[in-house]
């Protein structure tokens, strides 16, 4: 009965052994294809995953980019309004400074006209005040020569009315 015992138990185990295996054989290789299908789907989740977030990320990107564009674009306006603004200053500055220059150019024209013309001016009353000390004098001479002038012409009509008066005496003298 031993042999009937390791036969029986050995059977018995390789019944065992042979149902595990076959519910391990049947199931294992749907488990795999099981595992296998969930990692497929687990890749092409993550791949569809990547492509969102890629796309994402590139649209982010463009946007990003044109953002950067539009600052550069602001920027570089930014920077030639100011260098035209500090152009403009620049040139403000300059024709300050060239009529500031001109302005003082034409003062020191106008003072050496105004110095001409005041010393002119003292010529001219110089001259003045010798032309009224000409015609006082001239006006005194005058007066003085026509003084003398009815003087002369007085003293002349005496020296006739003497001659006259001597002419009758040596014809008189003669008749006598």
């Amino acid at each position: 009965m031993k042999n009937k015992i390791y036969f029986f138990v050995t059977l018995a185990c390789l019944l065992v052994f042979g149902a595990a295996y076959h519910n391990f054989d049947s199931g294992y290789e749907a488990h795999i294809a099981a595992v296998k299908k969930a990692a497929d789907d687990e890749k092409k989740i993550a791949a569809a995953h990547d492509i969102e977030v890629r796309a994402k990320a590139v649209k982010d990107a463009v946007a990003a980019q044109e953002k950067r564009k539009a600052e550069q674009l602001a920027l570089e306006k930014d920077e030639e309004a100011r260098k035209v603004a500090r152009q403009a200053a620049e040139d403000a500055r300059a024709k300050a400074f060239d009529d500031r220059r001109r302005a003082r150019d034409q003062a020191d024209r106008l003072h050496k006209d105004v110095d001409l013309v005041t010393a002119e001016l003292a010529k001219v009353k110089e001259q003045k005040a010798q032309l009224e000390q000409e015609k006082k004098f001239l006006t005194e001479a005058v007066t003085q020569v026509r003084a003398n002038a009815k003087t002369y012409q007085d003293l002349l009509l005496k020296l006739e009315a003497v001659d006259t008066a001597a002419a009758k005496v040596p014809a008189r003298t003669a008749s006598n």
